[in-house]
């Protein structure tokens, strides 16, 4: 398996680019498969309730950290797979949220999941992601903690989950421009010369 992952703000159009991506990897003949996390299959079902608002934020905090979790137990699979977050950002809510629990889960497992192929962190400034905000067609309560009066706290999870990720190599890429298919296809590049130097 070759492991990609692409980790940033919300907003920062990781959704869009990954979509791009996959599609460009797919129509080169690569068998690609997504994901939001470490999952695929049943159990990423579950993952997806637990973005509802409804949600009780300790029940999300300990399907995440498990979701995390199973990638200590993947084996190697034939495919490219491109996922949306991985630990780093569960570990940024658990710094800036103060759960000793959570420390105490990445003190014990970080070591131990797979490390990626090729670690992005896209960066996008706060204008350029309000604006992509405003365009979308979502909503919910959240939104006054990104973008509102309350955001100081979304603000120090950004902090930390960026150093978090710079900590662990990830290349930082800035999406301010407002070209996903320019973004994607620099992406395509960087993918295909690792695969031809470690798959083939």
């Amino acid at each position: 398996m070759m492991l990609i992952v692409i980790d940033g703000p919300d907003f920062a159009g990781k959704s869009t680019i990954i979509q791009n991506l996959a599609k460009s990897l797919s129509e080169r003949g690569y068998d690609v498969r997504t994901s939001r996390t470490s999952v695929c299959g049943i159990f990423s079902n579950i993952v997806e309730l637990a973005q509802s608002e409804r949600t009780h934020s300790l029940i999300k905090s300990l399907i995440f950290h498990a979701a995390y979790l199973i990638d200590v137990f993947t084996g190697p699979r034939s495919w490219i797979h491109i996922q949306e977050t991985y630990w780093p950002r569960v570990f940024a809510y658990d710094i800036v949220h103060r759960r000793p629990l959570g420390y105490a889960f990445f003190t014990a497992f970080r070591r131990a999941f797979i490390k990626p192929d090729l670690s992005i962190f896209i960066e996008a400034n706060f204008t350029t992601r309000y604006r992509r905000y405003r365009s979308s067609d979502l909503f919910d309560k959240r939104d006054s903690l990104r973008f509102g009066e309350g955001r100081s706290e979304y603000k120090r999870l950004i902090a930390a989950y960026r150093l978090l990720c710079s900590r662990e190599g990830y290349q930082i890429m800035f999406n301010n421009a407002g070209d996903p298919d320019h973004f994607s296809s620099q992406l395509l590049n960087i993918i295909e010369n690792i695969y031809a130097k470690d798959f083939i």
